[in-house]
């Protein structure tokens, strides 16, 4: 669970994050129509049923895969709830009223927005406890990521910024904690998390120097004989 191990502050803290988050996204997207939206928006939709239809992407420029996939994987799965969502791109094509389709996916992809969102402050703020920092500051600094423009910005579109910085932050807080308890599994879930935020955003990779600092750090603390202490266990929870 992301609010695991988190205490009773934390948790009222991200509940209210949580009500700032979707509330804001709930009354933003009830007099915003998908054609009011930026041209990537359609754009995300329509690679996304690409995607989940077994067809390579149009647009590779990002190269936003990940959240295409992502996308497109809940559009399936709500499909079975809601006649209405197509599962692939050939049922959208046939559908009688393509405007209420569009409309419906594009609400799917900003809440589904709204939530990478959340799970990245989550996670911000266990990054930051896993260094100590004082929690007020950590609480502080979340509050202020939305008064940042381009975070506000991020939470009115479907980008895959987001995407992009949450799967860093999550192959960063993974290989922390790798070198803290040495399990073999965090490493390849770092690796894993590394891989799709390049493939949400290559500009992921202007991150590597932290990547790279992190590794130099802590690789120094390792004696040889700590190799043997390794547990190659796989346990594939999220911590």
């Amino acid at each position: 669970m992301y609010l695991k191990n988190l205490d009773k502050v934390a948790v009222t803290f991200f509940l209210f994050i949580f009500l700032i988050i979707f509330g804001f996204t709930y009354f933003q997207i009830q007099s915003h129509h998908w054609s009011s939206g930026k041209p990537f928006d359609l754009t995300s939709i329509y690679n996304s049923l690409l995607i989940v239809s077994g067809y390579y992407q149009e647009f590779r420029d990002l190269p936003s895969f990940t959240q295409f996939f992502l996308h497109g994987s809940i559009y399936k799965l709500v499909s079975f709830l809601d006649t209405d969502i197509p599962r692939n791109i050939e049922i959208y094509l046939n559908s009688d009223n393509k405007d209420i389709v569009i409309q419906k996916l594009f609400i799917i992809s900003r809440y589904l927005n709204s939530f990478f969102y959340f799970i990245f402050c989550v996670y911000f703020f266990k990054l930051l406890n896993f260094y100590k920092v004082n929690k007020l500051f950590i609480y502080l600094s979340i509050l202020f990521l939305f008064t940042i423009d381009s975070i506000i910005y991020g939470l009115t579109r479907i980008r895959p910024d987001v995407l992009c910085i949450l799967f860093f932050t999550l192959s960063y807080y993974n290989l922390l904690l790798f070198f803290k308890i040495k399990k073999i599994n965090l490493l390849f879930l770092s690796g894993l998390f590394l891989f799709l935020s390049l493939m949400a955003k290559i500009q992921a990779i202007l991150f590597f120097p932290l990547i790279l600092l992190n590794i130099i750090f802590n690789i120094k603390k390792i004696k040889k004989k700590d190799l043997n202490n390794f547990n190659y266990k796989f346990d594939l929870k999220i911590k």
